[in-house]
């Protein structure tokens, strides 16, 4: 299965209506359908049931107006012989701030410097370690 570039991945999410499209580089626009709610209180969106890619967009517990997106990229290696066994897991992260109720659209994309690794039990941007 060819691998799609981070950035060439547009996302369209809005707050209000908790809806969320997807746009991948010379693919059609699609809709994703809310999988469940996060532990922030937030949700969940199952991007690739064959890539097994996950993104949240979470309320920021201190502002409500403010937007946490995680995006969970787990890649196999379909050469091995246990197929469930993850090669590699890849975390990226955003925040918004100041999205309103009613206005409230989010047009990004993510890039290699939106990666973070989880170190010591703590999240830090792979950027800035």
């Amino acid at each position: 299965m060819k691998r799609t570039n981070i950035s060439d991945i547009t996302w369209i999410y809005d707050k209000e209506n908790e809806t969320l499209h997807i746009q991948e580089r010379n693919q059609p626009e699609r809709e994703l359908t809310v999988k469940g709610t996060t532990n922030k209180g937030g949700k969940w969106y199952q991007v690739d049931e064959e890539r097994r890619h996950w993104i949240s967009f979470n309320p920021d517990k201190f502002n409500n107006q403010n937007v946490e997106v995680f995006y969970k990229c787990v890649n196999y290696d379909r050469d091995l012989t246990d197929f469930w066994e993850p090669q590699e897991i890849t975390y990226y992260r955003k925040m918004f701030k100041g999205v309103e109720r009613g206005d409230g659209t989010i047009i990004f994309s993510f890039s290699e410097f939106d990666e973070w690794i989880l170190e010591n039990g703590k999240w830090k941007s792979k950027e800035h370690q």
